[in-house]
Formats: C-alpha cells, structure tokens, sequence
C-alpha cells in the first residue's frame, strides 16, 4: 500500500522469521487500488529443525473501523483548534479540584503557563479572603446542591494583579453518580468591573 515504513515489514519477517507469532494491523492494496485495512496474525510453523517452514495467515478486515478511527481524529483535531484558538479559557478538573484540561487562554489572562498549572488546585489563584466562598461552591457542585454556577470572581495572576473572571462551572458526573470534577469557561471581565 505504500502506508507502512520498511522497518514495519523488517520487524514482521524479523518476528516469524525467529518462529514467532506477529500479529498487528497493515494496509494492502485492492486490484482497483483502492487501499484496505486488516487485523492480522501470522503464524510460523516449524520443521523438525526449528525452523519456519510454513505460515498461516488469519486476516479479519477493520476497513470500517479505521474510516471511523480517521473521522474521528479529524473532528477531535478541528474542535481542539476551535477550543484553542478561544479568547475564553475552557476548563476541566478532577474530583479533587485539580485543573486536568486549561486551553491556551489561561496563559494569556493568569500569565501561568498551562502546563505548570495542570494538576495544580484550581482555587489556587482564588484571593485567600474569598477562598471559603470558592471552597462552598466547588462543594455545593460535587454534592448536587447546585447544576451549575456562574458567577463573578477574583483571580490572582502569576504577577499578582488581581483580575475579575466571569466563572460558570457544570458539575461532572460517572455514569455510576459519582463526582468527576468540573468543566466550564472563565472570562476576563476585569474592564467590565472597573
């Protein structure tokens, strides 16, 4: 087919060479030169030496799957350029209230970078003096008092300015009940307050 780099081929005739069995996923080529993809095994038999004498090949066709697969891949990437390119940041913690997911808008408002502050409290940049009141909130999401919040709230920034973010918050659900985390949007109102 022209999709697989030699060293996958080098690999595979290397794996039932040494009378192992392979199996993975290649793509062939139809007479039509439409390409095709399967799930395949193969496996060596050995003569009276050791050595490989016969093979069989079991291929099952994943065709379909992979079409979905690339679909799939396609629209994940098309919304993470969407979600990215935001001047809203997008949010999502863990149960615990650790951020799990900051798109790049964070930096820009907080001036942390997103990768420091993953794992990280999510009150973290909540003023101490309204840290309580967070703290409630975050509490009355986990436990279903509140579907959701939004409201306005004060954030430090890296350099400690303080800036005002319009917060909503959805609390996040297992399919057992159980607490998640939060998803939601903050927004830089800080122009709007002042």
């Amino acid at each position: 087919s022209g999709v697989h780099p030699p060293a996958f081929f080098a690999e595979l005739w290397a794996t039932i060479s040494a009378a192992k069995v392979w199996h993975g996923e290649l793509c062939n080529r139809r007479k039509n030169g439409e390409l095709y993809w399967v799930s395949g095994t193969i496996v060596p038999f050995c003569d009276e030496r050791g050595r490989p004498a016969q093979y069989i090949s079991i291929h099952t066709d994943i065709t379909e799957r992979k079409r979905v697969e690339a679909r799939l891949a396609d629209s994940e990437q098309r919304f993470r350029r969407v979600v990215e390119s935001l001047k809203e940041v997008i949010f999502r913690t863990d149960a615990d209230g650790c951020w799990t997911y900051l798109n790049p808008a964070w930096s820009e408002i907080t001036g942390y970078a997103v990768h420091e502050s993953l794992g990280r409290p999510s009150l973290a940049s909540v003023p101490a003096e309204d840290r309580d009141y967070a703290v409630g909130r975050f509490a009355a999401l986990a436990t279903r008092q509140i579907e959701f919040t939004r409201e306005e709230a004060r954030y430090r920034t890296r350099y400690g300015k303080e800036r005002w973010l319009e917060l909503f918050a959805r609390a996040e659900f297992d399919d057992d009940g159980r607490f998640t985390g939060c998803a939601g949007t903050l927004n830089d109102v800080t122009e709007r307050r002042l």
